[in-house]
């Protein structure tokens, strides 16, 4: 009998543990856009504070569908972006604080903790559509921008990583690219020269520091309690 109490116990588990919904965490975002320009080199790039959207110019602006907020208030689609305040990054960059700045809420910024990896092709020359290169560095690196041929010139991305920062302080992981398109181009001019890319946009992902735990993660904690209150009262009872 005490067995089949048993099994009937973990059949119920089972069922709870089967019925417990598991909600996808939304998470945060910064949409970026920008009908300025970057300036890239064979060492570095700079978004220049040349945006006409924002008096005074800058980097870029908060485009629609951006959903992060800070402390006291919400980022709003038009809100001026600087980008490390339209000064040249190198590609050896690592941790940059002020990367991102928000004139508008000057306690928000995101520090540039690295950039994504490049292509693992580093022959830019003749590529077929869709195909993909990162150019070559001086020492041998390669530039972590990923040129893509397409059908009308070439497609660049940038991916990085990096912390957004509340008033001083580390509350967030971020994560995400910028992209824009050289028309008329293919990757093997672009790579082979200075450049310069225009109307760009990007998209941040933010991962909160503090994540809330998901319903089925409660649930398994609240089963585990059960389960452990269960065998210790068995024990008892046979002492």
């Amino acid at each position: 009998m005490k067995s089949i109490a048993r099994a009937s116990l973990s059949g119920l588990g089972l069922i709870i543990l089967a019925a417990a919904p598991s909600f996808a965490v939304v998470l945060p975002i910064v949409n970026i856009g920008s009908d300025g320009s970057i300036s890239v080199s064979t060492m570095s790039f700079a978004f220049s504070q040349n945006d006409t959207n924002n008096t005074p110019p800058a980097s870029a602006e908060v485009a629609a569908g951006t959903t992060l907020t800070y402390t006291g208030d919400t980022l709003q689609p038009g809100q001026p972006i600087n980008i490390n305040d339209g000064a040249p990054v190198t590609f050896s960059s690592v941790s940059l604080p002020g990367f991102l700045t928000f004139p508008d809420q000057p306690g928000l910024s995101v520090t540039l903790d690295s950039f994504g990896a490049a292509s693992s092709n580093s022959d830019c020359p003749g590529l077929a559509v869709a195909s993909s290169c990162s150019p070559s560095l001086v020492g041998g690196f390669l530039s972590p921008i990923i040129l893509t041929a397409t059908s009308t010139g070439t497609g660049a991305l940038l991916s990085c990583k990096g912390t957004e920062m509340d008033n001083g302080t580390a509350v967030g992981t971020v994560a995400g690219n910028f992209s824009a398109t050289v028309t008329g181009e293919t990757p093997e001019d672009v790579a082979t020269s200075p450049f310069t890319l225009t109307s760009y946009s990007g998209t941040l992902v933010v991962t909160p520091m503090s994540a809330v735990p998901e319903p089925r993660d409660l649930v398994l904690v609240a089963l585990a309690g059960l389960l452990v209150g269960l065998v210790v009262k068995r024990k008892k009872n046979e002492a």
